[in-house]
């Protein structure tokens, strides 16, 4: 997502482990009906997969490594049928009007970017035919009012968005939603507090079915409940994966690029050769290309601190699995499934809540642009 025009100063560093605490009630009860009215609504859907999912895991050690046999079942291929469920089990307690919203805007964003094209164009051309002036202006004029009508729609939309995040725990608010929004990571960290607040409601549904089911019934639900923190477990190490495979490599990509065009402009600027106006240019370049690599470093701390937060929930993440995996092979009371998940409550809640960048603010508009255009070449290499 991108920022709207200059208005807003620019989150480029840090990251702090928030928490979720909400900062709107009212925006929170809102959250908290519609996540319990998704759930509510994909329930049998939800404990198909789950269930399923589960089921072919407790198969896992019957079967054989590997097999020669095509028509033969193997653990490998086993593993590949339960990433399916998995994945089908994100689909299914991921969507929201959020998402719907964030695809709107960014389909708005790349109508304003051909608008400000078309513009610079038509100005262009009054300095060419200068006897046309009112013709284009005319035209300029037109575009002017549908960029206007653009930015209403996108801010109207981005405070549906917003109060939707704050209603989930995101403590964001009007002076750093767009910081948060335009960063690369920040679909993704979104989608991934969707998942988790619709995860908790379903551990909480299944709570309250094993408080009154025999041990056969009980156990079925705690393996569903297996079969959730591994979907958590997977939005970890797929943010991980972008993290360290896609946006870390393109931002030191950015860096390199930067570094080497701005050497090559300071040689130039000291080299008598040039005209003394191009020599200066060159400065000028030399200066644009370092504010870019101040950025992008700065970008690139954001990224690694992120990723060390994600780390360390997917390890508190993976010990609950364990956990939990080997008491399902051991625990013979229906109760004591019941006991596991509530004391296992208060860390998996922790590890389910996602955190955001912390805002470090820049009154440079200039800086502010590299930070966009970095997010922006990041998003096209995806």
């Amino acid at each position: 997502m991108r920022m709207n025009g200059m208005r807003w100063l620019v989150a480029v560093v840090g990251l702090a482990q928030a928490g979720f605490a909400a900062t709107a009630d009212s925006a929170s009860c809102l959250a908290a009906d519609a996540v319990r009215e998704h759930v509510a609504s994909r329930w049998g859907k939800i404990c198909d997969v789950a269930d399923k999912a589960s089921e072919l895991r407790d198969e896992l050690p019957n079967l054989p490594e590997s097999s020669i046999w095509f028509w033969k079942n193997d653990q490998r291929g086993q593993q590949r049928a339960i990433q399916k469920h998995l994945q089908r089990a994100r689909q299914l307690l991921l969507s929201t009007n959020s998402q719907e919203l964030l695809q709107k805007i960014s389909k708005l964003e790349e109508k304003l970017d051909e608008i400000r094209r078309e513009t610079d164009g038509w100005r262009n051309k009054m300095i060419i035919s200068p006897d046309k002036r009112e013709e284009y202006q005319k035209k300029i004029d037109k575009l002017e009012s549908q960029k206007a009508e653009l930015d209403a729609s996108r801010a109207e939309m981005r405070g549906e968005i917003l109060a939707e995040l704050q209603g989930m725990g995101l403590k964001i608010d009007e002076k750093t939603a767009d910081c948060f929004l335009s960063n690369v990571c920040s679909d993704t960290i979104i989608d991934d507090t969707i998942i988790a607040k619709n995860i908790a409601a379903v551990v909480e549904n299944l709570r309250q079915l094993m408080s009154t089911s025999d041990v056969k019934t009980a156990k079925r639900y705690f393996g569903m409940y297996i079969v959730l923190v591994d979907v958590q477990l997977e939005c970890f190490r797929e943010y991980l994966e972008k993290s360290d495979e896609e946006w870390s490599p393109g931002v030191n990509s950015i860096i390199a690029e930067a570094e080497e065009t701005m050497n090559e402009a300071l040689r130039n600027a000291e080299n008598t050769s040039y005209t003394p106006e191009q020599r200066a240019i060159f400065r000028n370049n030399a200066a644009m290309n370092k504010r870019t690599i101040q950025a992008a470093r700065a970008y690139t701390s954001m990224l690694g601190s992120q990723a060390m937060v994600v780390k360390r929930k997917m390890e508190a993440a993976q010990r609950i699995r364990n956990v939990a995996m080997n008491s399902y092979n051991t625990v013979r009371l229906a109760g004591d499934f019941l006991s596991l998940i509530q004391s296992n409550g208060r860390t998996f809640d922790a590890i389910l809540e996602m955190d955001i960048p912390a805002v470090f603010t820049y009154d440079d508009s200039g800086l502010q642009q590299e930070f966009l255009q970095i997010t922006r070449r990041l998003q096209e290499k995806e």
